[in-house]
């Protein structure tokens, strides 16, 4: 089951917390709910339908909606929860409708994440599928909002806020890779669809090194069949697309999510070595992380205008 929401204001956070357990429990919650393993397995029954999320995975329960947490043998399950409103209910629907949804508006999503490496701003909605997986390295994510949460005070609310959109993003984003993947393909003809898979590999793999190895590993084609269909429809290499796929999230992250650090982004993006990642983010855009961050942060936006308005007319 994928769950559509409208997110029209920021959404409320009500309780969050980190729970290590092995017991049965069962609950219905007037909030939305966010379960995120990070450690362990355990089961969970939500609307007759049964998962069982290990490390890395997350649960969406609706508001209102009855579910039971079940151990899986005697592991003990460490999980992080996050309730929260939101101005509008989710829309419940089946996997055929989101897909079908999700599918109408394929190569338009397609096309400006093959260029920016995002979803387009004017596409508002946020689909988050009731089992999704987002990886272990999402984990710092879910630490961060619990120290924001712990501040008493309406900066540590907005941040709590926030965080939770960029949680519910990420969530989104994974969900509509998936999606996307599963359909059938509708792009144009001269789009190979080892070439599609691969670009959607390298999104959903984004946080991971990725090699063109493990990449052609992926998608079951050679290494040189694999460097043609790039440089033929895109005009360039592999690696060469991975780096600017990666630089342009850098990017997307430092305008997002202002208080995470060079270090941070860089390791969030699977580069080991800041200095590296630092050196790629100069060459592909002229300056450095920090130059960047810095700029984007102090940018006016009325001095802007004011100034372009001011060169058309000279």
């Amino acid at each position: 089951m994928i769950y559509r929401l409208k997110i029209e204001r920021m959404p409320d956070v009500t309780k969050l917390y980190r729970v290590v357990r092995r017991t049965v429990w069962q609950i219905a919650d007037d909030d939305n709910i966010l379960i995120y393993v990070s450690d362990g397995k355990c089961e969970i029954e939500c609307g007759g339908r049964k998962h069982i999320f290990s490390a890395g995975e997350t649960c969406f329960v609706p508001a209102f909606s009855s579910y039971t947490r079940r151990p899986v043998g005697k592991e003990l399950c460490t999980m992080y929860y996050i309730h929260f409103r939101t101005e509008k209910e989710p829309a419940e629907m089946t996997e055929q409708n989101a897909a079908d949804e999700i599918n109408s508006l394929r190569e338009k999503l397609f096309g400006d994440m093959c260029l920016s490496g995002s979803i387009p701003s004017d596409f508002k909605n946020v689909y988050i599928s009731e089992h999704i997986e987002i990886g272990k390295k999402q984990l710092t994510a879910f630490e961060e909002i619990m120290e924001a949460f712990g501040e008493n005070s309406l900066n540590g609310r907005l941040l709590t806020s926030s965080l939770l959109c960029r949680i519910l993003i990420l969530l989104s984003e994974a969900t509509i890779s998936k999606e996307l993947h599963n359909c059938e393909p509708t792009l144009s003809e001269h789009i190979p669809e080892k070439l599609r898979s691969a670009v959607l590999y390298i999104r959903s793999n984004c946080t991971e090194k990725i090699t063109l190895s493990s990449m052609c590993q992926s998608c079951g084609i050679s290494k040189q069949q694999m460097i043609r269909y790039f440089n033929d429809s895109f005009g360039t290499t592999p690696t060469a697309y991975i780096t600017s796929y990666k630089i342009d999230k850098a990017k997307e992250m430092f305008m997002n999510s202002p208080l995470m650090t060079v270090k941070e982004v860089s390791s969030y993006l699977g580069f080991d070595d800041q200095c590296y990642f630092s050196r790629l983010f100069g060459k592909v855009t002229g300056e450095s992380p920090t130059e960047y961050k810095r700029r984007i942060q102090t940018f006016d936006e009325k001095k802007h205008i004011s100034d372009s308005i001011a060169e058309m007319k000279g």
